[in-house]
């Protein structure tokens, strides 16, 4: 019987095709693998920051804070989890201990490399208060100055309640005063105040609180 001929294109077909497919796989895993790694390095929306960190105030967090805090704040300022913490317990949590966060508002100069968002909460004895929260736009987003906000929210809210009458500016003087020998105990001993590039210590901020309080009352 004669042979019959096979011609070469015959054979090699399957092997072109297996080998098309498999760059194919190749390149499709390439891809997603690129589409994953910019996923993963893409910086945290600032709303949900915001979020994120008046949550964490709220409950007292510490750990979740620290990851919003600026890497000055933590040179300069001294700012660790752990006086980060006890700012939190000895500080903040006796004013807003036991709130729930109710709903949350969005600050209308907010914008898209700063976020201000304001929480309403409900409070023991059906008070009701408020706390902010504010990131600003980085590599990942950040709290300007963390510790000197949770000062600043506590010393407005207790002006508020301990001296209702007064003018604002007056009230949180006094108020902060009065909080002073708490802060004075702290192993915290500056904080750090992003908009001003240094660190403040506890009498400098009072002295911020009186010159305000003092050009409020003076006359005009």
């Amino acid at each position: 019987m004669g042979s019959i001929a096979t011609s070469p294109t015959v054979g090699r077909a399957p092997r072109v095709r297996r080998g098309f497919v498999i760059a194919l796989v190749v390149v499709t895993a390439l891809f997603a693998s690129v589409l994953l790694i910019r996923a993963l390095r893409k910086p945290e929306p600032l709303e949900e920051a915001a979020h994120t960190v008046l949550s964490a105030l709220v409950a007292g967090d510490a750990r979740t804070l620290m990851k919003y805090v600026t890497p000055e704040e933590r040179e300069a300022g001294g700012l660790a989890e752990t006086t980060l913490q006890e700012l939190l317990d000895r500080v903040f949590m006796p004013v807003f201990g036991g709130c729930k966060l109710q709903k949350t508002s969005r600050w209308e100069y907010s914008s898209d490399t700063h976020y201000i968002i304001e929480g309403e909460l409900s409070c023991e004895g059906g008070k009701r208060m408020l706390v902010g929260a504010d990131v600003a736009s980085g590599d990942t987003p950040v709290c300007p100055s963390l510790a000197l906000s949770i000062v600043t929210e506590v010393v407005a809210a207790r002006g508020r309640q301990t001296y209702p009458g007064l003018d604002s500016a007056l009230a949180q003087y006094k108020a902060f005063r009065d909080l002073k020998p708490v802060l004075e105990t702290l192993r915290l001993k500056k904080v750090w105040f992003g908009y001003k590039g240094r660190a403040l210590s506890w009498d400098e901020i009072e002295a911020r609180y009186r010159q305000r309080a003092e050009e409020a009352v003076s006359p005009s």
